[in-house]
């Protein structure tokens, strides 16, 4: 029995070595990862392969920035900042990094920018926070742009002077998802002149603070996108929301296609025709054309529908053509979308034949077919007048769609600025070494006339922000109306 209580303590110091010897090395994983998508951008990435200088450039920079960072990596916290901060510097959501941490606390205040300030949206009622309207100035020192830059975003260097980017960027700063960035305190003015500052504290999710608070505040302060649908908010007016163009899922495709009907039957007859494009992350882009057939006709919809596409190339690499093959065996996909994947997936298997490590899916056009492409489609053969009314949440399809839509010269385009435009599609998930997270990675580049990173701008900017979706539509409609009479 007296040897019981050593043994004792030699197992206990056994399992404590076995426990600290089972924790990973972070840095090492963090190496491993970095080093491995910074060769899958390299080597798939559609703007790395097609040598675009303004990936390219960010590629080294990021990776040069990534590897002086290594050192300071110690937790699984360290090694989420490091890998997401590496993928945020490309400025481009389609290329993006998805990981297993999620969000920890909320100190109660949601910032965003508004007109040019970095202003207080919503502050919990029972905690001691700057009031809703307060500016804020600056966080632990630093003037809140800066601690965006610096701690928020590391490394991105194009699009923050885009507000669509700014306030992104400015929605997230006050979250602790383990990553470092929440603030520890910071200085305000208040709606009556005096500055003051507050400590922030991130308060863990619990049974007195559970994270439906923030569910909450967030639908207050945010616009929810409408269902896919087709209303008549007005004589003459009708309003075609479409938040989603995602064919993957049944029931967006369902009430995509309902809606399509819909304008063919009452589009032809309406004055306006509104398409509501707000939250739209994007998907395919055959339902915005079919949509333009639907209100003009075969001819002229199918000259709008070619607008946005200049030419289209693909990586050839495994991993995409993998991709493309379990899209051609689905059964659920629109036979014109099913049409391309089968035709860019034969053009892909030449190319990897020939050992090209590009695949051209569609020519560029000549400038002087180009111009004359635009220049037949400014004049409407009749039918209703286009307005389009976008804000921050437009991304990628609906950018082709929104395209589409400014043909006609009498067009309409309403609410705030989307994020800055991507050229690149056909996403394909690549999982980290570690099982950390997964890399998205877009392996085609679309030819286009819209500058990479450059945002699209409404003609008519709503004087607010967007989430009350009952005044921007009467906002809306009032523009219609000044539209209409000043004609």
């Amino acid at each position: 029995m007296l040897l019981a209580k050593p043994f004792a303590t030699l197992a206990l110091l056994g399992l404590a070595l076995h426990a600290a010897a089972a924790e990973p090395d972070w840095r090492e994983q963090a190496r491993t990862d970095l080093d491995f998508a910074a060769q899958a951008i390299a080597e798939r990435h559609a703007g790395a392969v097609l040598g675009h200088a303004h990936i390219l450039n960010q590629l080294e920079r990021g990776l040069r920035q990534a590897r002086a960072d290594l050192p300071l990596v110690r937790s699984a916290a360290d090694h989420r900042a490091l890998l997401r901060r590496f993928v945020a510097g490309f400025g481009d959501p389609h290329l993006g990094l998805q990981t297993v941490g999620k969000l920890k606390g909320w100190n109660g205040l949601l910032i965003d920018a508004v007109d040019g300030r970095f202003e207080v949206v919503h502050a919990e009622p029972d905690a001691d926070l700057p009031p809703v309207g307060s500016e804020l100035l600056d966080c632990d020192g630093v003037w809140i742009g800066s601690y965006l830059k610096a701690r928020v975003a590391p490394g991105v260097t194009e699009g923050l002077e885009m507000p669509s980017g700014l306030s992104q960027l400015a929605r997230r700063v006050m979250f602790d998802n383990d990553l470092g960035w929440a603030p520890g305190s910071c200085r305000f003015r208040l709606a009556d002149g005096p500055l003051r500052e507050w400590a922030l504290p991130a308060r863990p999710f619990s049974a007195s603070w559970p994270e439906e608070r923030l569910d909450r505040a967030l639908a207050q302060t945010s616009f929810t996108p409408l269902p896919v649908g087709l209303t008549q908010p007005a004589p003459g007016v009708l309003w075609a929301a479409i938040s989603s163009l995602n064919l993957g899922d049944p029931p967006t495709a369902q009430a995509l296609d309902t809606l399509i009907s819909q304008l063919a039957q009452q589009g032809p007859k309406a004055q306006w025709v509104v398409f509501d494009l707000r939250g739209n992350g994007g998907g395919a882009s055959s339902p915005g054309g079919r949509a333009l057939k639907a209100l003009y006709g075969e001819a002229y919809g199918g000259q709008l529908a070619e607008l946005p596409y200049n030419g289209k190339q693909a990586v050839a690499h495994p991993d995409t053509l993998q991709m493309l093959r379990g899209l051609a065996a689905r059964s659920d996909l629109p036979a014109d979308m099913l049409g391309q994947v089968r035709e860019a997936l034969q053009a892909l298997e030449g190319a990897q034949q020939r050992g090209e490590r590009v695949a051209t899916l569609s020519p560029v056009a000549p400038p002087a077919a180009r111009d004359a492409l635009r220049a037949q489609v400014r004049q409407r053969p009749g039918g209703p007048r286009l307005a389009a009314l976008i804000d921050r949440g437009c991304f990628s399809s609906c950018m082709a769609f929104l395209q589409m839509l400014q043909g006609p010269a009498d067009t309409l385009v309403l609410g705030e600025a989307t994020l800055g435009y991507s050229p690149y599609g056909e996403i394909a998930p690549l999982p980290l070494p570690s099982g950390q997270g997964t890399l998205r990675l877009p392996s085609a580049f679309f030819v286009s006339e819209q500058a990479a990173q450059q945002p699209f701008v409404p003609q008519r900017r709503y004087p607010g922000r967007m989430h009350d979706g009952a005044a921007v539509q009467a906002w809306a409609l009032q523009q219609l109306q000044a539209a209409q009479t000043a004609r």
